[in-house]
């Protein structure tokens, strides 16, 4: 009651008033408690933040500090190169953000381009899993002939047999190599392996030793190494050795030249043909192998390197010219 009616005091015309000055202070001071009370409190401001459990819906978020305030971007958008809020580096730290972004034609997009090229390096890794174990059946059959002196021509003939009997790697043409180089191509992947091994285990040996064959004490082999020297000084039989060297170089890489020969000694003399022998200075039989075989094969090799002298091998018409004055 006393506050009622110090407010109607108040709201008088100032002729009713008091002049005393108190009076006006203390009912100021009331109005003021009154008004306070009366007016509506302040709505605080929420401060929001980033939620580690949205990662769990959203899984192309990531949010980080940058400057001290938070940021969410988003690896799909990241990744295809796309420009907007969430490659910046959104601030608005809301759920519904997150759910507008992920629905917009350009996330989308983004998505549909990653889930793409997911696909792609699929196709792609699985093709060459299936090349390179194409491939490691092939050196696996280059590594049998190897040990088993097979002939490189022999090579298509064994991938071809492999083909017949359904052999899984080789039952589809493609990724199968037939050129006859590539046969020494992975001979010397081969050879390039197994001498890394070996440098590898002489490496991490803790001894080396070396082993010395008891054929370089033995009378043959010196004998042998005695007409190596005494041939140096007469130039004849270099330029000979030469030339045998020659014709057994120049059918090695060809196994058309090679079937052609075959068949010209099985028509001249109705025997098969002997094989052509590579001249080596530790073997001492070698060169006598060698001159029997450019021996037996002599009328055949003439006639043969004749043709390819005439096709315009000049390599043949050397060759011809050395062994023709039989």
């Amino acid at each position: 009651m006393a506050k009622q009616a110090t407010l109607k005091k108040y709201f008088l015309k100032p002729s009713r008033f008091n002049d005393n000055n108190d009076d006006e202070s203390e009912i100021q001071s009331e109005v003021t408690e009154i008004a306070d009370a009366v007016a509506p409190a302040e709505k605080k401001q929420k401060c929001r933040a980033f939620r580690p459990e949205w990662k769990s819906k959203f899984p192309w978020l990531r949010c980080d500090i940058i400057d001290g305030e938070e940021k969410m971007f988003c690896s799909h958008c990241e990744k295809s190169g796309r420009k907007n809020g969430f490659t910046r580096g959104a601030t608005n730290m809301r759920i519904s953000a997150l759910t507008e972004h992920s629905q917009c034609s350009d996330h989308v997009s983004a998505v549909n381009l990653t889930q793409q090229q997911t696909a792609m390096k699929g196709h792609s890794e699985k093709a060459n899993e299936m090349s390179n174990k194409k491939l490691c059946s092939q050196l696996q059959v280059v590594f049998h002939m190897a040990e088993n002196d097979i002939a490189c021509h022999q090579y298509v003939g064994l991938t071809d047999l492999l083909r017949a009997v359904k052999a899984p790697d080789f039952v589809l043409c493609e990724g199968i190599y037939r050129h006859s180089d590539s046969v020494d191509d992975m001979e010397k992947a081969l050879e390039d392996v197994v001498v890394k091994q070996l440098d590898e285990k002489l490496k991490g040996s803790d001894f080396i030793g070396i082993i010395i064959d008891e054929t370089v004490h033995c009378g043959a082999h010196q004998a042998a190494l005695a007409g190596l020297d005494a041939a140096k000084a007469v130039d004849q039989v270099g330029a000979y050795k030469c030339t045998i060297a020659s014709v057994y170089s120049f059918y090695k890489h060809s196994a058309s030249r090679t079937n052609r020969l075959h068949q010209l000694t099985a028509a001249l003399s109705n025997e098969d043909m002997t094989s052509l022998k590579q001249p080596c200075a530790v073997r001492w039989l070698s060169l006598h192998r060698a001159v029997e075989g450019i021996k037996r094969n002599w009328p055949a090799l003439v006639i043969e390197l004749n043709k390819e002298g005439v096709g315009g091998n000049a390599q043949a018409q050397g060759i011809l010219g050395q062994i023709k004055p039989y």
